[in-house]
């Protein structure tokens, strides 16, 4: 099934093989673009942007709760060195053949879930935070007060 490819200069396409998908990829290596999406639909896609010196990879199959950030499970032959969330171009590329293959990420991925949004704080957190203002403004008060002679 031919999948979405989208560069990050706009440039848009369908792809159906490693070969297609080699030639597209080929403007990372070039400098012509930073990032690439490969995606199935809006919610089922593997990423890569350029950062610091090596790729970041993230995919997504489904909502917010299942965004996914690629994780180096060992060290680079070649490529990217430093962060465990940094990876070469060929790593990109044989992340996003498997993808395009619909098969399991190379052995050197893990892939570790994103918290896109922070939750809403609990009922509890959110009293216990308006005592502590409340107590603050209370102290502000009574100083104020006393600096202005109040206490005598």
């Amino acid at each position: 099934m031919p999948m979405q490819i989208e560069l990050s200069e706009g440039l848009e396409g369908t792809v159906s093989t490693g070969a297609e998908l080699g030639r597209w990829l080929d403007a990372l290596s070039q400098g012509t673009s930073d990032s690439a999406i490969l995606s199935r639909g809006p919610e089922d896609y593997v990423q890569a942007a350029f950062d610091r010196g090596g790729y970041r990879i993230e995919k997504r199959a489904g909502g917010e709760s299942h965004h996914y950030e690629a994780v180096r499970t060992r060290p680079p032959v070649t490529g990217a060195r430093g962060k465990p969330t940094r990876f070469g171009l060929d790593d990109v590329r044989l992340v996003f053949e498997d993808y395009l293959a619909d098969r399991d990420s190379a052995a050197f991925v893990r892939w570790q879930p994103i918290a896109l949004s922070q939750p809403l704080p609990s009922a509890g957190q959110r009293i216990v935070r308006g005592i502590a203002i409340l107590i603050l403004f209370s102290l502000i008060a009574v100083a104020g007060v006393w600096a202005m002679g109040g206490f005598a």
